[in-house]
């Protein structure tokens, strides 16, 4: 009988182990292809799929109005791409599911190093971006150590005052 309680367990402490490491493999993957498409949108919650449709209206409203680039809310800064970046100039990008299950991506260019932080929502084996966080440093060899903007926050912000963050 014990024997077979302890198949039970190993076989129920294999299945756990396996399945948090799909996740976190399919956590991975996801965030991997946000960075390099400088798209949250196509990945993101529908909450934050609303929230950045919002923004983005009252992004294009304010360009319009003041005829220049509006709020400067455009979703690849906060996946760490400035003005003239492209997927081709990321460098020794690492990405691996920390403990509470954020998804903390790093990468270089040649003139600064970036820190993304993902949160996401997962059920079976999908997954979808409810925040990302932004870090960097202009030292493309010292990573950064701090969070300096949400997308989901600064979103939430534009939408409460109907203006600019």
């Amino acid at each position: 009988m014990f024997k077979y309680l302890n198949y039970a367990i190993l076989f129920g402490i294999l299945a756990i182990s396996s399945t948090a490491f799909a996740d976190n493999q399919t956590k991975i993957a996801l965030a991997k292809k946000v960075v390099f498409s400088g798209n949250v949108s196509p990945y993101a919650t529908s909450s934050l799929k609303q929230l950045l449709q919002k923004a983005h209206q009252i992004n294009d409203r304010e360009a319009s109005i003041n005829q220049d680039i509006g709020c400067e809310f455009f979703e690849h800064y906060y996946l760490g791409w400035g003005q003239d970046f492209s997927a081709q100039d990321v460098r020794n990008l690492k990405a691996k599911v920390e403990q509470s299950g954020t998804v903390k991506v790093t990468f270089n260019t040649g003139f600064s190093a970036q820190l993304v932080e993902m949160d996401m929502v997962c059920t079976a084996n999908s997954c979808k971006v409810n925040d990302v966080r932004h870090g960097f440093s202009d030292n493309p060899k010292v990573l950064p150590k701090r969070i300096s903007s949400s997308i989901r926050r600064d979103a939430q912000k534009m939408v409460n005052k109907n203006s600019c963050f």
